[in-house]
């Protein structure tokens, strides 16, 4: 899994200063789910990558491991 994509989403959430919760109801995931990405202990799935990139109005390849 891409290192940078779990500092990626904790950079955004606080630069949107959001919260895990607010991502994961969005997302349609569970926050138990979203903390194993924050962790690096799973990768986001396409539909959840997907869902991120949109929370945070970016490109989903950068959730993907995508460059």
């Amino acid at each position: 899994m891409n290192a940078n994509i779990p500092k990626l989403i904790l950079a955004e959430l606080k630069q949107a200063k959001a919260t895990k919760e607010e991502l994961a109801d969005f997302a349609g995931i569970a926050v138990v789910r979203l903390e194993e990405i924050l962790r690096g202990e799973r990768k986001p799935t396409v539909t959840e990558g997907i869902a991120i990139a949109q929370f945070f109005d970016l490109e989903p390849m950068l959730f993907l491991g995508g460059k």
